[in-house]
């Protein structure tokens, strides 16, 4: 991407884009900013909020539709634009601008005051640089993100990612497994869905998410708020909720140490937690050591407490994880070496190529670096699990999850939704 003759790209972790939210945060090694980087002319810093929402609305604001792949453009004030087919774009840069879409993959771009965007099909972005802006989307895999002050983010589809840098920014999502990201002062973040992620990196802001599985990480002196779940028969309840201020010296989590704006938390057992993401696997952290130069940790999977995960190890590159530390230590091993990828190399010159499914997991293993257990998580938690499948449907199928991007860069193809 060129901005100001700049060659700028991101990266979480081993993996880079040319645009900020095309990157899986779960990817980084603690699940937030921390380990999120800009790349400017070779020249690598850690990324902030700003420069995500920056990025973002870089790729978006093209003129841009109405019938597929229309695009309609509107820069006088009180614009409005429509479309409802796919692939559609809707760009204003006056105040007052109404722009909406219905259709898959459908981009609203808006630079003016008070501007609304709206979408409702899967996979699309509504961005916004204006104040008062807002911006809501309904579908799955949404992306909402504004950098104007008092903006609103609003998603009710599973994947959404609503982000903003202004200040006294909203951003609420209802869906299951969102990304709410927020920079400037007094911003609010609020989700019900399960597995949902925040990050808070501006002050005087309050986080609270109610979904379970749910987790925060926020700075110093902001409030977060957590909910707890039991399950009753086949329903799962909420039991509890706490609140609590981040650095103050009254809050403390289940280890007994004050809650750090370092870490992300959920709450378990009556108590904030520490936790960490290892292969797509949400894990608490208990105990913490380092021999030779690899970080053993001692974890606890939530809700799983007889599971097969006692311990993570993590090389600073590779996350390995077993029911002892042999078998951690095991797994580590294969996960960086008999990497072997030739057999798969029909998967790049057909994407119409029928995968078996034990073909499917010995070739995203290899492929990936992904250790067996991860896989075999992901697997055992699927509702139905595909006996054959093609290259694209496989990449479908691992959104979100440990190795995707590399599977991605290796058959070379880029899919047409929910990129």
């Amino acid at each position: 991407m060129n901005k100001e003759n700049k060659t700028i790209l991101y990266r979480v972790g081993n993996e880079t884009s040319e645009y900020p939210l095309d990157l899986n945060l779960c990817n980084a090694v603690d699940g937030s900013l921390n380990d999120f980087y800009i790349i400017e002319n070779g020249a690598e810093r850690k990324i902030t909020l700003s420069d995500v929402v920056e990025g973002q609305i870089s790729k978006v604001k093209e003129n841009a539709g109405s019938g597929y792949n229309a695009q309609n453009a509107g820069s006088g004030n009180c614009a409005k634009n429509a479309s409802s087919g796919y692939n559609a774009k809707n760009a204003s840069s006056g105040d007052n601008a109404q722009n909406a879409s219905s259709g898959y993959n459908a981009k609203n771009a808006s630079s003016g005051y008070n501007a609304k965007n709206a979408s409702s099909g899967d996979c699309a972005q509504n961005t916004s640089s204006g104040d008062n802006a807002q911006n809501a989307s309904s579908g799955n895999y949404a992306q909402n993100v504004s950098s104007g002050n008092y903006a609103q983010n609003v998603s009710s589809g599973n994947y959404a990612k609503n982000a903003s840098s202004g200040n006294y920014a909203q951003n609420a999502s209802s869906g299951d497994n969102a990304q709410n990201a927020s920079s400037g002062y007094n911003a609010k973040n609020a989700s019900s869905g399960y597995k949902t992620h925040h990050v808070t990196t501006g002050i005087n802001s309050i986080d609270f998410a109610c979904g379970r599985l749910s987790t925060i990480q926020s700075k110093k002196g902001n409030w977060i708020s957590l909910a707890e779940y039991e399950q009753v028969g086949n329903i799962w309840k909420p039991c509890f909720a706490l609140s609590a201020q981040v650095g103050n010296e009254d809050y403390r989590d289940g280890n007994g140490d004050v809650l750090s704006e370092d870490e992300e938390y959920m709450l378990y057992n009556r108590c904030f937690q520490k936790v960490i993401r290892a292969d797509g696997i949400l894990l608490i952290k208990t105990k913490r050591r380092v021999v030779g130069g690899i970080e053993i940790w001692n974890v606890t999977e939530p809700y799983n407490e007889n599971g097969d995960i006692k311990y993570l190890i993590y090389d600073g590159e590779n996350y390995s994880h077993g029911k002892t530390l042999r078998e951690a230590k095991e797994s580590l091993i294969y996960k960086i070496s008999d990497r072997d990828t030739s057999s798969y190399e029909v998967w790049k010159e057909n994407p119409d190529y029928i995968i078996k499914k034990d073909e499917a997991i010995k070739g995203y293993r290899a492929i990936t670096g992904a250790c067996e257990r991860g896989v075999r998580h992901f697997v055992d938690n699927m509702e139905t699990v595909p006996q054959e499948l093609t290259v694209p449907e496989l990449i479908n199928l691992t959104d979100g999850q440990y190795g995707n991007d590399k599977l991605r860069k290796f058959v070379n193809l880029e899919l047409k939704s929910c990129l």
